[in-house]
């Protein structure tokens, strides 16, 4: 028989038995789970708070959860009460109190109360942030801000969110970046760009990566064929196609490696090494001794770790904490629970 998800703790027991067809994270100490074909949420005694009637069903983010009936999207709050009846061909998680919605082949945004604030107008959005929301319309990008107001005029070919103050844009073929006020505050002149974070964004200048800062200051000069952006003073490179990490003044704290690796939004982060993943921590050192077939990252301490077809959980000493037993396993909540799935024969 097909195996089945509920959810278990840190300490491996089941809190909710496996008898969900599928089954997603906890938020707002709801999770969306499926059972014949339809999606619901239950609370953390297993019941359905809201029962199964949904197409499709979304984690909770800021209070709210996606939903989608009869091909279209709502949302419902935290006490499980549909709040804005579906009727959106596509709708995103809320971001500074709006959220953007697609009516009709057209984009608006929403405020929590399922007002339409700004009509569906427009080709193509991306969210609010620093007070400021990138638009499309007629091929070109500009910018409103939460009135609705055109602040920044249509002039871009693309367009970003603002971060650190700074949005990266392109114009002509080339990507810079603007201030708030829509000046021009690193001309455009770079063939990729990412967005700032902590003062550094990475660009690709004649085929290479490297880092500057917010004067358009090389602070890692152009070397490698990709670069990410920075978490916790280091940034994923590459280097002869494989992945290591620099600090933010240019030294390749970590050497490139490794096949695969992922960005340290935490102590530890996932690195895939000869065929086989592991954890390392932020000074290059592997966590413990084990490899995995497959990895998700830590959250709340635990990593799901597979290995001999089955799923298990990897603690932060490098033990593994809950031994390989599950189907398949997601990442731990916010409730310290998390969906794993079992045989139910």
């Amino acid at each position: 028989m097909m195996g089945k998800w509920g959810y278990i703790n840190t300490q491996g027991r089941f809190i909710i038995n496996p008898s969900y067809d599928d089954a997603k994270v906890f938020k707002d100490l709801l999770a969306p789970a499926r059972s014949e074909g339809k999606w619901g949420y239950v609370d953390k005694t297993g019941n359905f708070l809201l029962p199964p009637q949904f197409q499709e069903a979304e984690p909770f983010s800021g209070g709210f959860a996606r939903i989608k009936m009869g091909g279209k999207w709502g949302y419902i709050n935290n006490q499980g009460k549909i709040i804005i009846n579906p009727q959106f061909e596509e709708c995103t998680d809320f971001s500074e109190g709006y959220a953007m919605v697609r009516m009709g082949g057209k984009w608006g945004f929403i405020d929590q109360d399922g007002k339409v604030f700004v009509f569906t107008q427009y080709d193509a959005v991306r969210k609010f942030s620093q007070g400021l929301a990138p638009v499309k319309m007629k091929g070109s990008w500009g910018y409103i801000d939460k009135t609705g107001k055109l602040v920044i005029n249509y002039q871009f070919d693309d367009a970003y969110s603002f971060y650190d103050n700074l949005a990266r844009i392109k114009m002509k073929g080339n990507w810079g970046y603007i201030d708030k006020d829509g000046r021009l505050y690193i001309p455009p002149m770079y063939s990729d760009a990412k967005n700032f974070k902590s003062g550094l964004a990475a660009v690709e200048l004649n085929g290479k990566w490297g880092y500057i800062d917010k004067n358009g200051k090389f602070t890692v000069n152009p070397q490698y064929e990709s670069a990410k952006s920075f978490f916790n003073g280091l940034a994923k490179v590459k280097k002869n196609g494989l992945w290591g990490y620099t600090d933010d003044s240019g030294n390749l704290k970590i050497l490139a490696k490794y096949d695969e690796a992922n960005a340290f939004k935490g102590k530890f982060t996932k690195v895939k090494y000869k065929g086989k993943y592991s954890f390392i921590d932020t000074e290059g050192n592997f966590l413990g001794s084990m490899s995995f077939d497959e990895a998700v990252d830590f959250t709340l301490g635990m990593a799901a770790v597979y290995t001999n077809g089955k799923w298990g959980y990897l603690n932060v000493n490098g033990d593994l904490a809950i031994f390989t037993q599950f189907d398949d396993a997601r990442e731990f909540g916010v409730t310290k629970s998390v969906a794993a799935q079992e045989d139910d024969d």
